[in-house]
């Protein structure tokens, strides 16, 4: 956000990179869900 607001990243540009981080944020999201909710439940760690 701050190079699309100094202006040294394109609208087009900014639109897309903000599209892949929102990806990647749920990706990110849904792991930390299965992690958190496995931790919880008490189910042994993979080695």
């Amino acid at each position: 956000m701050v190079l699309w607001e100094a202006k040294s990243l394109q609208d087009k540009r900014y639109g897309l990179l903000s599209m892949e981080i929102e990806t990647i944020g749920k990706m990110l999201g849904g792991w930390y869900g299965q992690v958190t909710k496995q931790n919880s439940l008490g189910v042994p760690k993979e080695k």
